[in-house]
């Protein structure tokens, strides 16, 4: 940026004094008694961010396609706001496809009814849907017993490890604590000496400092949660979920969170001050996972989230007003509405900047084996965008973490 003249300066200045008094006086203020701070922000204003799409895309489009879709839902299927989040969420190629394989059915025939029943899109549908409020329960640690009703799968088989400590599970423990830590120096759920390690790498690639704030002393926080791993017996529901994203994409995932060469190595960490790794549980803010053409740097999008107003059992007929109730949006589902999702809590950089929805972060390491599983990140996105707007995250979830 080329310096300006005095007199462009002055009118720029006069310019700022006349928008926002209180502003230009603070940034006199700062020239005066700290203007090192102001050259540390100055440097940080060409930080890599670009305008995100819309949180939720195609409103219309996907109650469009929900309208075509839910005649078919098997009966076995509530629809609520945890069925609608994942519509909300899916990949509208998957959406239409899925429309398209339905269309040849009536669903006022008897004879194609029992045709569908037999089909294998039938057989999916139920199998990706059915358990899909226990999917997100167990991506976040909650209890199953809180739940209305609780579904028989829900029991670990006996003497299952991977409770907190490592315990078996007894007869009468059915659920996992509702509050697991996911940083990595909070817990050792396997041989600490491969963990060390991978903690260790973790900081090494991340320089030692936070990947949003750039702040030292961080934690290494996990990206796929121990709630969730093999280990819980409860990595099945989000298997069973995730089955409706295809299976390419459903294989990968689950093959990157099952493997412990995987989960427990710097490809399951980010290093994030302990703030911000609360607030990446608690589903305050969610990172999409950006490909790029060096195979040793992956960026992340941050995008602030907010909750919707409804729980994850809540039925819901797909209207267009639920649609929007469940993005946080006017009631009028009105585009402009979208901006609602950008709110956000007071969080800055090390500069003194903001972080805000948009901006970009690159992660590099020397080893590309060492980079943040680029499927872990997609899999956790998705999975974060359905908790939030299902309200399956409560305000005091992470609380004691």
């Amino acid at each position: 940026m080329s310096s300006p003249s005095l007199e462009e300066f002055e009118e720029r200045f006069l310019k700022l004094y006349r928008r926002d008094k209180e502003a230009a006086l603070a940034v006199l203020t700062l020239i005066e008694s700290a203007p090192e701070a102001l050259e540390v922000m100055a440097a940080d204003l060409d930080h890599e961010r670009e305008h995100p799409e819309d949180y939720i895309t195609n409103l219309e489009e996907r109650q469009r396609l929900f309208s075509k879709i839910r005649p078919f839902l098997p009966k076995t299927v509530e629809v609520n706001a945890t069925v609608m989040a994942i519509f909300m969420v899916l990949p509208l190629l998957q959406m239409q496809s899925l429309a398209d394989k339905l269309a040849e059915y009536d669903p006022l025939s008897e004879e194609d009814v029992a045709r569908y029943s037999a089909s294998s899109t039938y057989r999916s549908l139920e199998h990706g849907l059915k358990y899909a409020v226990e999917a997100i329960a167990s991506f976040l640690g909650k209890s199953t017993k809180l739940l209305k009703t609780p579904s028989p799968m829900t029991t670990p088989d006996s003497g299952q490890p991977g409770f907190e400590g490592g315990q078996s599970a007894s007869p009468t423990d059915h659920h996992v604590s509702p509050s697991l830590p996911d940083d990595a120096n909070s817990y050792r759920s396997y041989p600490a000496g491969r963990y060390d390690t991978a903690v260790g790498r973790t900081e090494a690639r991340d320089g030692y400092k936070c990947v949003l704030t750039e702040t030292e002393d961080p934690l290494a926080t996990r990206i796929f949660p121990r709630s969730a791993s093999p280990a819980t017996n409860r990595a099945r529901y989000i298997a069973k979920l995730v089955s409706l994203w295809g299976d390419e994409k459903a294989d990968a995932w689950m093959r990157q969170s099952s493997s412990l060469s995987v989960t427990e190595s710097p490809r399951n960490l980010l290093c994030m001050t302990r703030q911000h790794g609360l607030w990446w549980r608690m589903c305050r803010l969610a990172l999409r996972p950006m490909r790029t053409s060096d195979p040793c740097t992956i960026k992340v999008q941050l995008h602030w989230l907010r909750r919707a107003d409804t729980t994850p059992d809540t039925p819901l007929s797909g209207s267009m007003s639920d649609l929007s109730l469940l993005c946080g949006v006017g009631e009028n589902g009105a585009e402009n509405d979208f901006q609602s999702w950008r709110k956000q809590p007071v969080a800055y950089r090390k500069s003194g900047l903001p972080l805000r929805t948009g901006q970009i972060f690159t992660i590099r390491a020397e080893d590309p084996a060492d980079l943040p599983s680029f499927d872990l990140l997609d899999m956790r996105w998705n999975l974060q965008r359905i908790a939030v707007m299902s309200g399956a995250v409560d305000p005091e979830d992470g609380a004691q973490e």
